[in-house]
């Protein structure tokens, strides 16, 4: 994560984005506005010393500065000198000496000062600038990237020494940024293999060590962004002045390690490997959407003075899939919450602690959501002085009109719960069920293996045996046996408020 954060600065400092090939001309200084304009519409304040000498224009003392809202600081990030070329065709190349130095300071409240600054190398690592002023392109490559924290300085530093290498095999990008009513820029970019190594040291005889590694990662961009930038503390009304951001990224793996020691002695030492992943965010009108998804997590944790033996886990799959309205409307939105934990499994010293005669099935367990619906929603979510006031007391603005459980599944040891309905909800009703809006739908549940499971963990000791007569009582009321340890169940709540199961009115 280090690496890669890195990396970003750099692309933003360098609008590290591509190009496509056009008959026009840019010239240098089209290319400086152009970083103006967009650096201004993410917040940045771009500065320099241009001198031009023929084809050749120099910049040095570049700097970008950020200020934090309400009060809380400033950030700068400063670069090495940077050279721009006119080529003579209508283009400029952009040059990024080897090795280049990236310094970033600022000043934080609650935490004081800080700068560190960090040097890479790489091999021609050359950006080239194409299209019209206002409208420019941008391709850039390099190999061999290197990264070293050469010094770090902030409150209490003198008491830590903090080492972090990186390194990236290839990265290229091609981005285009049009300024306009907005300042658009879509962007591709793939990075290649990269490391990263960073060790801790404090007070005390502590000592962090961490190194891991990523595979390949492609990624796309897609912004539109208000001109001079917007409020992030309210980017409710920045998205109706046009702010909006799409983003996707797929990576091939990732593998870590991080050992802490004290006293030379370790008190935890773990080993995280995942498999392919992949994420969208997209931010706009329509909301906030975010869906993800993680391969083959596998984490293994020594923690001598808790666990005689290493604790490991897998899961062979973990998604995501959440929608948000974030603006205030009078009309329905859709909202979705969904996730999934799949395929989890845990070592056998695991297993061991509560159930060493392995009475209970050793399948990998899966708990699994998937619940949407529509509503409306007099709250800007994104506007943040609006929700603080909110939290001093009031009625939450938000109304839910419709829910469906698309799916819902729970397995683990030899038993597996499944359900799946749709209920609406009408607000004008808040009597039926004393204060909340009366629902109306259907609820199937399917359970399977739950009597044997509860057999097991009695034969266990975890449950006594008198103990289970409720939810066996429970389960004959509410479920319809159709097979071998297998039951059904439908909840139903109709118009007049009545909820019958399986047929039979409970209330």
């Amino acid at each position: 994560m280090t690496l890669r954060t890195r990396v970003s600065t750099l692309s933003l400092i360098a609008v590290g984005f591509g190009a496509t090939t056009a008959m026009a001309e840019v010239s240098a200084a089209d290319v400086w506005s152009n970083y103006d304009a967009y650096l201004a519409s993410v917040g940045g304040a771009i500065s320099g010393d241009l001198s031009t000498s023929g084809a050749v224009t120099t910049i040095a003392n570049a700097k970008v500065d950020f200020v934090l809202p309400f009060g809380f600081g400033n950030i700068a990030v400063a670069v090495s000198d940077i050279t721009m070329t006119e080529t003579g065709d209508g283009a400029v190349t952009i040059t990024y000496p080897s090795p280049m130095t990236v310094a970033v300071s600022g000043n934080l409240q609650e935490v004081g000062a800080f700068a560190a600054t960090v040097q890479s190398e790489q091999d021609a690592y050359v950006v080239t600038a194409s299209g019209d002023a206002g409208d420019v392109t941008y391709t850039g490559t390099a190999t061999n990237m290197t990264y070293t924290l050469r010094d770090i300085t902030f409150d209490g530093s003198e008491d830590w020494t903090i080492d972090a290498t990186g390194t990236i095999a290839s990265f290229s990008y091609e981005t285009r940024v049009t300024e306009g009513n907005l300042i658009t820029a879509q962007s591709t970019q793939t990075m290649g293999e990269n490391a990263y190594s960073f060790n801790i040291v404090g007070p005390d005889g502590l000592k962090s060590t961490n190194t891991g590694s990523y595979g390949t990662t492609d990624a796309t961009m897609s912004l539109a962004l208000p001109v001079g930038g917007s409020d992030i503390m309210n980017l409710s009304q920045a998205i109706r002045d046009g702010l909006s951001v799409d983003i996707a990224s797929r990576g091939t793996g990732s593998q870590g390690t991080a050992t802490t020691t004290m006293n030379g002695q370790i008190v935890t030492d773990q080993d995280t490997t995942t498999g392919a992943s992949e994420v969208t965010l997209r931010l706009g009108e329509d909301g906030l959407a975010v869906v993800g998804s993680v391969e083959d997590i596998a984490v293994a944790m020594t923690m001598a003075e808790l666990m005689p033996f290493p604790i490991e886990a897998a899961i062979e799959q973990i998604t995501a899939n959440y929608a948000l309205p974030v603006n205030a409307s009078e009309a329905q939105q859709e909202f979705r919450y969904a996730f999934g934990l799949n395929g989890i499994t845990v070592s056998e010293e695991i297993w061991g602690l509560f159930d060493p005669s392995g009475e209970l099935p050793r399948d990998p367990a899966t708990v699994a959501l998937d619940l949407s619906g529509y509503g409306v929603t007099g709250l800007d979510l994104l506007d943040i002085a609006a929700m603080m006031s909110l939290s001093q007391g009031g009625d939450v603005p938000v109304q839910v009109d419709e829910v469906t459980l698309n799916s819902m599944t729970i397995a683990a040891a030899g038993a597996e719960v499944t359900a799946a309905g749709a209920f609406s909800l009408d607000n004008t009703d808040m009597a039926t069920f004393q204060g909340f809006p009366r629902p109306e739908g259907a609820l199937e549940m399917t359970l399977t293996g739950v009597n044997g499971l509860m057999d097991k963990l009695s034969a266990l000791g975890f449950i006594p045996e008198e103990q289970l007569m409720t939810p066996r009582l429970m389960l004959g009321m509410f479920a319809t046996p159709v097979g071998d340890d297998e039951l059904t169940s439908t909840i139903e709540i109709n118009g007049e408020g009545h909820v019958l199961a399986n047929g039979q009115r409970l209330r």
